[in-house]
């Protein structure tokens, strides 16, 4: 029904800084609705400090929850149960794509090259 876009730029060099998204909807049977989103940079184009999650979790619970989630929405077969941290439900090719993954360790071309085995 009714949407608004205003963008926040810097004068001189024209980087985007802030944008809000404002929508207003009429949905089915007459429901309305709202969508807003503000997104706000900050700190840009300074360095960031990116390091290893403190807990990380097993690639193979994330690749279990994704595939449970096709399911779910493409009207798959679901599992009996959802996958949980103590009972992972994993593929071949996800677990050997989880160890290719850790064997890289931080060496982004070894975990580019581990792309080729997801799939298999």
């Amino acid at each position: 029904q009714n949407a608004r876009v205003d963008v926040w730029s810097g004068a001189s060099d024209r980087l985007l800084r802030r944008i809000l998204i404002d929508v207003d909807t009429k949905g089915t049977a007459g429901k309305a609705g709202k969508v807003k989103l503000d997104l706000t940079i900050t700190n840009l184009n300074k360095p960031q400090p990116i390091g290893p999650p403190a807990n990380p979790r097993p690639l193979s619970e994330l690749t279990s929850a994704l595939a449970l989630l096709g399911a779910q929405r493409g009207g798959g077969t679901l599992p009996s149960a959802p996958p949980t941290p103590t009972t992972p439900q994993s593929t071949p090719s996800a677990t050997t794509y989880d160890a290719c993954i850790t064997a890289a360790g931080a060496d982004l071309q070894k975990t580019q090259d581990c792309a080729a085995l997801l799939g298999k």
